[in-house]
């Protein structure tokens, strides 16, 4: 997630927004969302090298993704920050080849062009995707096994902006939280499948840390897996829907998407704001978008899925904020342009999760109201 939240949906810098990993230690109960660093200028700070040397550092070096009988895999470009920072690279790339989710990621990486390196990231955080640079920064002061499945995880982030699914100014907030919240979802769930591959390939270590984070998204695939088969498109699913059942988790990725837009409905003047919240939220593509794996759509194709309690709820407090955004903007334009798409989410209350929307809800307390006062009569 951007450390500057202005720039998420800014014009100058909507495409700088970069994706949070779940970090590994809690903070107050609540697992904290990653911090990350800007990838510009953050290569000479802190790396393995001297300032002098950065320049030359930084130049994207071709490199082969090996497997381990020798074949070549595809070749991809590293940024060799240091000496030790592009050996680890290789090693952590080399040794994702062993699993069958691996090799599609890093392909599509190559196909890309996008740029990978080991570096220092800021506290917090096992790395990011910026993709205004294409480019995806691994933190060095993580482990190999926290970092092998980041790759990953990030790598999935890669195929979802290759194929459209982006935050955009022009769509409603509605649209802009789903869309942030589902690919997150979705990077855990193949990043899970990755974890799972690597274990049964002899490596432990990524699915035993990923265990130890989240241990409700690779429980809930080991049992769709059990089910459904290895690899199964039931258990990307389940596991893709798991990560909605952390709530702490999910509010702070809203709190970041509603902090850039509260941002920009302050600073923005009206010849700007007009072009907010025209394209309206299509779950049905949205889901069929980002949930894509080999050609499957393996969470369905009916967008129903994202309008459930489970996956549709939004705590009070954050609704709130969104309100009065909403209220901003149409104020400032006059009542031109309203964003009311906040409404269509289920309450959340201390954790909980009502069966009504905040629409039904202000519908039913009118309700009341008005059979209050007609009683009082």
């Amino acid at each position: 997630m951007s450390d500057n939240v202005a720039e998420f949906l800014s014009k100058q810098g909507i495409k700088k927004f970069k994706s949070g990993v779940k970090v590994a230690f809690e903070r107050r109960g609540v697992k904290a969302l990653a911090a990350t660093a800007v990838l510009v200028g953050a290569f000479a700070a802190c790396s393995d090298v001297s300032v002098s040397d950065s320049a030359e550092m930084l130049k994207p070096k071709t490199t082969y993704a090996i497997k381990e009988n020798g074949d070549t895999l595809c070749a991809y470009q590293a940024i060799p920050v240091s000496e030790k920072s592009y050996e680890r690279l290789q090693k952590l790339v080399n040794n994702a080849t062993r699993s069958e989710t691996g090799c599609a990621v890093l392909t599509a990486l190559a196909k890309q062009g996008t740029a990978l390196c080991v570096e220092w990231t800021g506290f917090g955080s096992y790395g990011y995707f910026n993709p205004s640079e294409n480019a995806i920064s691994l933190n060095k002061w993580a482990s190999d096994s926290q970092l092998q499945s980041t790759l990953i995880h990030e790598g999935r982030h890669v195929m979802q902006c290759a194929r459209g699914a982006k935050v955009e100014e022009t769509r409603d907030i509605a649209s802009n939280i789903m869309t942030t919240r589902l690919r997150e979802a979705d990077a855990y769930a193949v990043a899970t499948r990755f974890a799972f591959e690597m274990d049964k390939a002899g490596d432990a270590e990524p699915l035993n840390t990923l265990k130890s984070t989240n241990k409700e998204t690779t429980s809930a695939y080991a049992r769709a897996e059990s089910k459904h088969g290895a690899g199964s498109p039931q258990a990307l699913k389940e596991a893709m829907l798991s990560w909605f059942d952390d709530k702490d988790y999910v509010e702070q990725y809203d709190d970041k998407v509603v902090s850039a837009w509260e941002d920009v409905m302050k600073k923005d003047s009206l010849p700007a704001l007009k072009k907010y919240s025209v394209k309206k939220f299509n779950a049905d593509s949205l889901l069929q978008t980002v949930c894509l794996w080999d050609g499957c759509a393996y969470a369905g194709t009916d967008g129903a899925l994202l309008k459930t309690p489970r996956t549709a709820y939004l705590c009070e407090g954050v609704f709130k904020r969104v309100k009065e955004a909403g209220d901003v903007l149409r104020g400032k334009t006059a009542g031109a342009v309203s964003d009311n798409s906040a409404e269509n989410f289920f309450v959340s209350k201390y954790g909980r999760v009502e069966n009504k929307t905040y629409r039904q809800k202000a519908a039913q307390n009118k309700a009341f109201a008005v059979k209050a006062v007609a009683k009082g009569r």
